[in-house]
């Protein structure tokens, strides 16, 4: 079905809300001042966090959007001071962290939002960020980090539960638990540990893909922190090999025992881990096909995947799922009951390179910009400053109840809900931003909720216009949202 982006409400009406969060920086803050505007279901309101003004913007929202992390400048020389801000109940934590780019690895949250952890000289450095932990503080009143000791060269946590799996180059690897209960000791207790595997020397992960057999993960945890399965590449050819990481009995731990139609696949090279969903479920790929595999049963599912890429993909319902889009609309949906097409419904879009899909919390509904123009002239004028672009995107939402497209207005998908309710922002027709990365879509200009009926609002004009922040990746952002 499609239909044009029409019939604007006015802004701040009482059902533009959708269940989601989303942060953007004021891109006219004064010197060692920072408003960060926050959008919570609905409402919208704004804090101030006082601090030298970096280079460039680094503000971070949480994974489950319960708090930003915040770099405010050097201290010292010596380190970065950094803050955490609670957007559920207030709290500000002020925090010692490594400088950008110094880091053996960097600054992240963990799956459950709940702690902020990085390697430091090989070891793990977490900061709990639950409410009522007896955290320690220096003089100055910031928060210490609680430590592991290594030498670790990776670190990932598990969805459901404080548990941090870290691994070394020495064969290593162990369970680690950090605080999260009120009135909990900050330390970090160690559950198990196992020695002499085969592991990689970091976490590579896969998840836009130019063809199903390239979505991968090189480390994978299950939920409940029960198991972790790790591939391992050998040499230039094209040969890996799988170990399990077992919490419970050091004894399960070691060289992975494939059912026989996936060691078949291995055998040759066709096949790569892509998430550990629980105790007993887990799911693969190999060319063309995706694979459930339940070790009790010894039953493996399997699903050919006809449809165009690329691909995306996504953990979904608190790591119990799995849920994997094409740029030409299908969606996939993966977890303990087996492989589930939630629509095959398809659309065009004639740049697949820009696809970026938001997924809902339970898996269900998906939702991102199909870029229909690009660039119409690559070599602006002195007096453009910038390649100038025709109209970019035709929203798509794909759910049980098929594929939607809008066509009309540029807008970049944000978060979408269980509901299949729409957070987006429309866009200013420009490539560059003011930190120099690309960005396709271009800078904000107002903020819109899409309903399930297909209803579009303005819930805020982004005046003044957000500031690009740095990701990861060295590209940039201006607005981050998680659906809740």
């Amino acid at each position: 079905m499609s239909a044009a982006l029409t019939g604007l409400l006015a802004s701040g009406c009482a059902d533009d809300g959708v269940d989601a969060r989303a942060i953007w920086v004021d891109g006219s803050s004064g010197d060692r001042l920072r408003r960060i505007h926050i959008y919570d279901r609905g409402r919208r309101s704004l804090v101030e966090v006082a601090g030298e003004a970096a280079p460039q913007e680094f503000v971070r929202l949480g994974p489950r959007g319960r708090g930003v992390f915040v770099r405010l400048g050097s201290d010292q020389g010596s380190e970065v001071v950094g803050a955490w801000l609670s957007l559920v109940d207030g709290r500000r934590l002020p925090l010692a962290i490594p400088p950008l780019g110094l880091s053996s690895y960097p600054v992240g949250f963990s799956e459950l939002g709940d702690a902020l952890l990085w390697l430091d000289g090989g070891d793990l450095e977490l900061v709990g960020l639950a409410q009522g932990l007896a955290l320690e503080r220096d003089e100055r009143g910031v928060v210490a980090s609680a430590s592991f000791p290594g030498p670790w060269t990776w670190a990932v946590s598990a969805a459901q539960v404080p548990i941090v799996l870290v691994g070394g180059d020495d064969g290593a690897a162990s369970f680690v638990r950090y605080p999260q209960a009120p009135g909990e000791p900050v330390e970090l207790a160690e559950l198990g540990r196992v020695e002499g595997l085969s592991l990689p020397g970091e976490v590579a992960v896969s998840a836009s893909c130019a063809a199903i057999r390239s979505c991968a993960s090189s480390v994978s945890l299950a939920p409940g922190g029960e198991r972790a399965i790790v591939e391992v590449e050998h040499g230039a050819v094209s040969f890996a090999t799988h170990t399990v990481v077992d919490r419970r009995a050091g004894a399960l731990s070691g060289p992975l025992a494939l059912p026989p139609a996936l060691a078949a696949l291995a055998e040759v090279g066709d096949l790569s881990p892509l998430a550990v969903l629980g105790p007993r479920h887990s799911v693969w790929t190999s060319t063309g096909q995706l694979h459930l595999w339940d070790e009790r049963l010894g039953a493996v599912d399997s699903l050919p995947v006809f449809v165009d890429p690329p691909f995306r993909w996504a953990r979904t319902a608190g790591g119990q799922a799995l849920s994997l889009a094409s740029a030409q609309g299908p969606l996939i949906r993966v977890d303990a009951e087996g492989i589930e097409l939630i629509s095959v419904d398809s659309s065009t879009c004639s740049l697949p390179a820009a696809f970026a899909p938001v997924f809902s919390p339970d898996g269900r509904s998906a939702a991102w910009t199909c870029v229909d123009a690009y660039v119409l002239d690559p070599e602006p004028s002195a007096e453009e400053q910038a390649p100038s672009v025709g109209d970019i995107g035709s929203v798509v939402r794909v759910s049980v109840a098929g594929l939607e497209r809008y066509a009309g207005v540029p807008m970049q998908a944000l978060a979408i809900d269980d509901e299949g309710d729409l957070l987006l922002n429309s866009v200013i027709s420009t490539v560059v931003d003011e930190v120099g990365g690309i960005s396709p879509l271009g800078r904000p200009r107002n903020l819109f909720v899409l309903t399930r009926g297909g209803v579009l609002s303005r819930v805020d004009d982004l005046e003044p216009g957000p500031a690009p922040v740095l990701t990861d990746t060295g590209r940039s952002i201006y607005i981050q949202a998680r659906s809740l």
